[in-house]
C-alpha cells in the first residue's frame, strides 16, 4: 500500500514516509520572509520566517511609547 505525500525534498510539507506524491495535498514551495504581520516587510506568502522582519518603533524600555516589538528606530 503507497503513503500517499509530498516526495519532493525541497517542499514545505515535504514528507519523509511517503513514497507517492498526493494529489489531493500537492507539495508547497518553501517562501522565506517575514512573517510578523506588523512588520513593514511583512510577506504573507511567507511559511517560513526568516528573521528579517522590520518592526519600526521605540526601543528604550523606559519610554512611555516603548514597543517591545521593535527592531528598528523610527
Amino acid at each position: 500500500q503507497p503513503v500517499y505525500g509530498c516526495t519532493d525534498e525541497t517542499a514545505f510539507n515535504y514528507d519523509a514516509a511517503a513514497h507517492q506524491d498526493d494529489p489531493q495535498n500537492p507539495c508547497i514551495e518553501k517562501v522565506y520572509g517575514c512573517m510578523n504581520s506588523i512588520a513593514s516587510n511583512y510577506n504573507a506568502d511567507a511559511n517560513i520566517d526568516d528573521d528579517t522582519c522590520e518592526v519600526v518603533g521605540c526601543m528604550d524600555p523606559n519610554a512611555s511609547n516603548f514597543n517591545a516589538e521593535a527592531n528598528h528606530q523610527p
